[in-house]
């Protein structure tokens, strides 16, 4: 079996998933009480659990599959020193590396029924806001394996520190970050899980004008790469009474290209454990049954 690790700003997700996709011994911790000393995690997981004969893991940043390199991090900086080639020889188990938000796609194309499209654009708003720019039928990576960091672009003049280093980053507008700052700052009378509940407290309009942000990003990049096939995922989306139909609404508003109308918008599913399911996907070389 296959040992898919999916690795967010908040939880990682890991798990044995078999040749017909079946999760075993699913389990999800806070990635920070891991990130320490995340080879001993991967260690008691396997040699609690048995019959594994790869590991493959998606991260919330940038990674080079080819040379199994870490590069950047930004919500969990300290994977950045995580030795991939020294884990496997430490494990004696090849890994495999990826972007999360890859592994979740694959999963989310396939379940949107989206696999005779050849343009399609992911937009996974978490704990950052994670992107998958899909063109000619493949995944796009970039000269350097760093395309698609859509969160660490900047917004002109804005000065809010990200948790990257850099100031100015769509995620110090739209992102779970944000929502955990506005949250603690002007809604911690309300259960964070609630947050788009409140449609009548006084600060609501921040969250609108999140929503807003997230829509002027999405059409920028529709109208960009000329993609009219899009997926909206992550956590933020499934929190209760998110209002899909005002960001909807909100992303038609800035497309100007009528070419581009209508909109395929696929909500992605919260299954928890799909992150896993599409590592498993990358590792078996196929695709759901």
């Amino acid at each position: 079996m296959i040992c898919g690790v999916d690795i967010g700003g908040t939880y990682t997700r890991i798990g044995r998933v078999d040749a017909a996709f079946n999760v075993h011994d699913f389990k999800r911790v806070k990635t920070a009480s891991i990130v320490d000393d995340f080879s001993a995690f991967l260690q008691a997981y396997i040699q609690t659990h048995a019959h594994v004969s790869r590991i493959v893991m998606g991260f919330p940043g940038v990674v080079n599959p080819h040379t199994k390199t870490v590069l950047k991090i930004a919500n969990q900086p300290h994977l950045e020193s995580l030795d991939i080639q020294a884990l496997e020889t430490f494990l004696n188990l090849p890994i495999d590396i990826n972007k999360d938000t890859y592994h979740l796609f694959m999963v989310d194309q396939k379940a949107g029924h989206l696999k005779t499209q050849p343009n399609i654009l992911g937009f996974y708003l978490g704990t950052g806001l994670g992107h998958v720019i899909y063109l000619n039928h493949q995944i796009h990576y970039g000269d350097t394996y760093a395309a698609a960091e859509l969160g660490h672009q900047a917004f002109r003049h804005s000065q809010a520190q990200c948790p990257c280093g850099l100031k100015g980053c769509f995620e110090t507008k739209v992102s779970g970050h944000y929502l955990t700052h506005v949250h603690a700052t002007y809604f911690n009378n309300i259960p964070f899980a609630e947050l788009f509940k409140a449609t009548e407290h006084p600060h609501y309009e921040m969250l609108t004008d999140m929503l807003d942000a997230f829509a002027f990003i999405i059409a920028s990049q529709m109208h960009i790469l000329n993609v009219s096939h899009i997926i909206i995922g992550g956590g933020v989306p499934h929190m209760t009474d998110f209002p899909t139909s005002y960001l909807t609404q909100k992303i038609h508003s800035y497309i100007r290209h009528e070419a581009l109308k209508p909109i395929s918008i696929y909500w992605a599913d919260a299954r928890p454990e799909k992150g896993v399911i599409g590592a498993a996907m990358a590792g078996y070389q196929k695709e759901l049954p």
